[in-house]
């Protein structure tokens, strides 16, 4: 339990999106990232919790994995006038755990798990001509927590339901231009919790075939919290008296954020004892996600609100995806497995809205690992993810009404690495 306290207490404070294209980070476990994240087809691992809970049927008696991603992401920003500019973020740790148990239950095996899996992490130079005052720095902390069921209704055909709790804070800032003085800064930042649900199903046809299918619900979080507003001055705009005399100010605030809706079909083919295959299809509706609108349902004066308004709604009109994976895993001995697999990421961002804030775009990764037992109940697996992220070139007016500019070409390119342990208990 202790070990589940401390993940649990470090997840939201490390996180990227590398998942499924926006702020989805799609990892689950060394296993499944080895296979190109094709996994729901096969889900016979305790990361069955998190990928589709029907798989949890092939599990006996109780077993655990526990686990770290290390995600490293370089991002580069050439502007239309040459200059470049470097993301500034450290590789970041982001944990995973699972425990499965059929507690002496014949049909029934039930599991719990947590990770990040819903989130943003971007920071960028502070400093940077007129880029900041769009965006200087986004965080979007997750924590999630599962608790899955899964039931054998025959031998071919499984079933599986979940609750995910979610948790989420947003940190975004910015700086404020201030006509004729230096800039200030702003600092939105909010908190919330849901719940949302998943129904899963397992079909196995044969010793070879099998196919999996999840349906997670979309959640919506309404972040309640703080707007800050420090450095303000006495220069042409005037925003030292305009919000009351002072070099600082705070109100309340509110926005939303959404988790998508999202269904995955998968297949597992295993031909013989030495070789297995897996390919994974999903559809994400960001469709959800129209706008970004900031609400102050405190402040009343007229021309903070007119102020504080600039630019907001800001208009997402992201598109729903479908996003595909495949993987091999060919026995290799007793006691090693190895891994590859492929997956593409569309990304649901026109370009036309495209902020820094999230710098996504279509990418393709590449995928390696192994699974190594070292004794029948303890197993390490390895795996690492290289994600090649198209090019995009962007010119468009995000960020002009608040005096910056997002425009000019965005190169991206993320490491992977990803390490579980195993243990099966007797």
């Amino acid at each position: 339990m202790l070990v589940w306290l401390i993940l649990i207490l470090t997840i939201p404070q490390n996180v990227y999106a590398v998942g499924s294209g926006a702020t989805s980070v799609g990892i689950g476990d060394s296993e499944a990232i080895g296979k190109g994240n094709a996994f729901v087809g096969e889900a016979d691992a305790p990361s069955a919790v998190f990928y589709n809970p029907a798989g949890l049927t092939q599990l006996k008696g109780s077993q655990t994995s526990l686990g770290a991603t290390i995600v490293d992401i370089r991002v580069t920003h050439e502007k239309p006038s040459g200059n470049k500019n470097q993301l500034q973020r450290h590789p970041v740790l982001i944990p995973h755990m699972y425990f499965v148990s059929d507690f002496g239950v014949e049909k029934a095996t039930f599991g719990l798990g947590g990770n990040g899996n819903w989130g943003a992490g971007f920071e960028w130079n502070a400093d940077d001509g007129s880029r900041e005052y769009a965006i200087t720095k986004s965080e979007l902390l997750p924590l999630d927590n599962y608790l899955s069921m899964g039931y054998a209704v025959s031998d071919q055909l499984s079933i599986g339901f979940g609750a995910t709790h979610h948790q989420l804070n947003g940190d975004l800032e910015k700086d404020l231009l201030q006509t004729g003085g230096t800039d200030g800064h702003s600092q939105l930042k909010g908190d919330d919790q849901g719940w949302g649900y998943n129904f899963s199903a397992l079909y196995k046809v044969n010793d070879q075939h099998q196919f999996g299918f999840k349906y997670q619900s979309a959640v919506e979080l309404h972040l309640d919290g703080k707007n800050y507003l420090t450095g303000l001055n006495t220069s042409g705009s005037n925003y030292f008296a305009i919000f009351g005399n002072t070099s600082s100010y705070s109100t309340d605030t509110n926005f939303e954020v959404v988790l998508p809706q999202n269904i995955t079909l998968g297949y597992s083919f295993k031909p013989n004892e030495k070789w297995r295959f897996n390919a994974d299809m999903e559809w994400v509706d960001w469709s959800r996600a129209e706008h970004f609108k900031v609400e102050f349902p405190t402040e009343t004066d007229a021309t903070r609100l007119l102020i504080l308004n600039t630019a907001n709604p800001e208009p997402l009109d992201w598109k729903s995806v479908i996003s595909y994976a495949a993987g091999a895993e060919y026995q290799a001995n007793d006691h090693m497995r190895l891994r590859g697999g492929y997956f593409y990421r569309p990304t649901p961002i026109p370009s036309s809205n495209f902020d820094a804030w999230l710098p996504d775009e279509n990418s393709h990764g590449l995928t390696v690992g192994f699974g190594y037992d070292f004794t029948t109940d303890l197993t390490l697996d390895m795996s690492y993810a290289a994600r090649f992220m198209e090019k995009r070139n962007v010119d468009n007016t995000v960020g002009n009404a608040l005096g910056g500019s997002v425009d000019g070409t965005y190169t991206e390119f993320i490491n992977i690495v990803m390490a579980t342990m195993s243990y099966k208990f007797e």
